[in-house]
């Protein structure tokens, strides 16, 4: 499939989400790391800090990921969603870091899952540590009756994607999205995407933790996400679509198309 018709897919499967759950798929989260400490205003570090910031939203208008040091050690970085269009993905970390540090206040290391972007800010931020201080959920309260069924068929979908995701990388990081029929006419859509820096196997890593994290959280529920620094996983169940019957991706999208204009999954 060509990258106009995967992005096109992607943006597809997102709206499909936020219907599913009745809200953007994710909300706007913000964090600030407790015991990361203050810093003054007017001081050093708050000089640092708002010229990483500087340099990392600037960046953003080249790089849907950025990694920037505004001297010292302060760091800053940003990470878009691989189906968002560049423009969005400009809009989203611009305004977002605004936003972060006024949420944050003072606080020395932050970060910030808004829309379809991450950034964050801090003294070391080192993604394949697997530290993961910021773990976020988000999950529909609708509930399928065949849990086990489900359970089954997402551990089949993310064995198949992680290898995809992990033998390819792409200027926004290493990523993955496809398909599996769950029950008689149901199919289970599922998405996952590495930060950039991380190596494959930080990024498996990365990705089992959010497969892990995720079955407790979400068990049964017909949409999720769980989000890290280094990685994200998100999934949903569509009714009314055999892909046996159906087939091409062509069909996918129209059937998608469909969903998104009634209203109705």
């Amino acid at each position: 499939m060509e990258m106009k018709s995967i992005l096109l897919f992607l943006v597809l499967v997102q709206g499909i989400l936020n219907i599913v759950m009745g809200e953007p798929l994710y909300a706007d989260i913000f964090r600030c790391k407790k015991d990361s400490g203050d810093f003054l205003p007017k001081s050093t570090y708050e000089t640092n800090l708002l010229d990483a910031v500087k340099i990392a939203s600037e960046a953003a208008k080249t790089s849907t990921y950025f990694y920037s040091k505004g001297g010292w050690l302060v760091a800053a970085e940003s990470f878009c969603a691989a189906y968002l269009k560049h423009v969005d993905c400009v809009s989203c970390v611009n305004s977002t870091f605004p936003l972060l540090l006024k949420n944050c206040q003072n606080k020395k290391h932050a970060l910030a899952w808004r829309s379809k972007c991450m950034v964050e800010y801090g003294l070391n931020i080192n993604l394949s540590n697997h530290d993961h201080w910021f773990v976020a959920h988000e999950t529909s309260a609708n509930k399928t009756k065949d849990i086990q069924g489900l359970e089954n068929t997402m551990k089949a979908l993310v064995d198949k994607l992680l290898k995809e995701a992990l033998k390819k990388k792409e200027n926004i990081g290493r990523y993955a999205y496809g398909t599996m029929p769950y029950g008689s006419r149901q199919t289970l859509f599922m998405v996952m995407q590495c930060s950039y820096p991380l190596i494959e196997e930080d990024c498996k890593k990365c990705l089992l933790r959010v497969y892990g994290e995720m079955k407790p959280c979400c068990s049964g529920a017909i949409a999720a996400a769980t989000l890290t620094p280094g990685c994200y996983m998100s999934y949903m169940l569509v009714k009314g679509y055999d892909i046996n019957k159906h087939g091409s991706n062509k069909s996918l999208v129209n059937i998608i198309e469909g969903a998104w204009v009634n209203k109705s999954v």
